[in-house]
């Protein structure tokens, strides 16, 4: 999974950088807020001296430091990351250090390359405690009647899926596909309106697994929606816009799941996921309802519940899916409409004329 690739990159490096975060003499220095990928969760520090540049990529406790050359407002990283695998970072600076753009690629290891993008701008938030999860999902992300099920939020199927309060579940939903569905043969929708922020590919072995796809929901900057494994037509970058019900594509996929749909949140705490369908629209939720789901909250496992039946992680991997149900079954969809068809409508006859030299009626 790419997530887990991006993830697993930087465990990998934590005891490579010993000194991440120390005060260094520097040239020039920046610190920014990061979009790796899809994942908008971790702060990349620059340190230029003279045609050189030092960094420190940084998130969720992990850390990984490395080195690369600076020409002009351009470089290029690298750095080990264990295995034999190692990341490459190729940034374009602006001219004043406050932002830059960019794409990174992993290699000699699991495979995998996306964008990356940076600001010193802190992250906008939201506090969701005070003011909830607005409806930000106005469209299906998927084409539901091809689908069998969905796996509930903070389940144990998948791997390891957390944010910055919780850990060792997954918070996120899969969706799993009718006995019979060729898995790339689903359609799947942009949920929202917004902008591209993080794209990545991911492959297993010489098998692509499709691109995740991170927009940010317009008058919502603080809130991100990802979907995985997507076979984008066209592909999409960085900067790209898309609408709410926009066709992205089709799953990647061809064995498993689907694909993964993550909605995340910048708190003043943290990063916090929360379910796809607290923040879905009703008019959305009701295709739900229609294939037997009565109540959102049947497609999530509380806090609390889960806190009391905890899942056993070595890594991101859960040692068995627990004892809680993960998934919630759909009824099947109804039937297709059968189509009418209507007859055309056939103008009545023109009456006869009258007067002189008209023929005569019929008695």
């Amino acid at each position: 999974m790419l997530e887990r690739s991006c993830t697993a990159l930087l465990l990998a490096a934590v005891a490579a950088a010993t000194n991440a975060g120390a005060a260094r003499a520097a040239d020039q220095a920046a610190s920014y807020q990061v979009v790796f990928g899809p994942l908008p969760r971790y702060t990349l520090d620059l340190y230029a001296t003279g045609g050189a540049v030092t960094f420190t990529l940084r998130g969720a406790g992990m850390a990984i430091a490395g080195a690369g050359p600076l020409s002009g407002n351009a470089v290029t990283l690298s750095a080990p990351v264990g295995d034999g695998a190692t990341l490459t970072m190729t940034l374009a600076l602006a001219v004043d250090w406050q932002s830059f753009t960019g794409s990174w690629r992993l290699a000699g290891g699991p495979r995998a390359e996306g964008s990356i993008v940076g600001s010193t701008a802190p992250w906008p938030v939201h506090d969701v405690d005070t003011l909830g999860v607005p409806r930000l999902l106005v469209a299906d992300a998927i084409e539901l009647g091809k689908i069998g099920r969905v796996s509930r939020f903070r389940s144990g199927e998948g791997h390891d899926y957390s944010d910055d309060f919780e850990s060792c579940r997954s918070m996120k939903h899969y969706y799993d596909p009718l006995p019979g569905v060729e898995r790339r043969s689903v359609v799947l929708f942009a949920p929202v309106t917004g902008a591209v922020i993080g794209t990545a590919d991911e492959w297993d072995g010489a098998l692509w697994k499709g691109t995740a796809i991170n927009v940010q929901p317009d008058g919502q900057p603080a809130f991100h929606v990802t979907l995985y494994h997507v076979d984008a037509h066209p592909r999409l970058a960085v900067g790209d816009r898309v609408v709410a019900g926009q066709v992205l594509g089709t799953s990647a996929k061809i064995s498993g799941t689907v694909t993964d749909l993550v909605v995340g949140v910048h708190t003043r705490g943290g990063y916090r996921l929360v379910s796809a369908f607290d923040a879905m629209s009703d008019g959305v939720f009701t295709r739900y309802a229609a294939r037997g789901v009565a109540d959102r909250q049947r497609l999530v496992i509380p806090r609390e519940e889960r806190d009391a039946n905890p899942l056993v992680c070595t890594g991101e991997t859960f040692l068995d899916p627990g004892t809680l149900e993960n998934w919630v079954a759909l009824s099947p969809p109804p039937p297709p409409r059968p189509l009418r068809r209507r007859l055309p409508t056939v103008p009545p006859l023109p009456a006869l004329p009258s007067g002189p030299g008209s023929p005569p009626s019929r008695p």
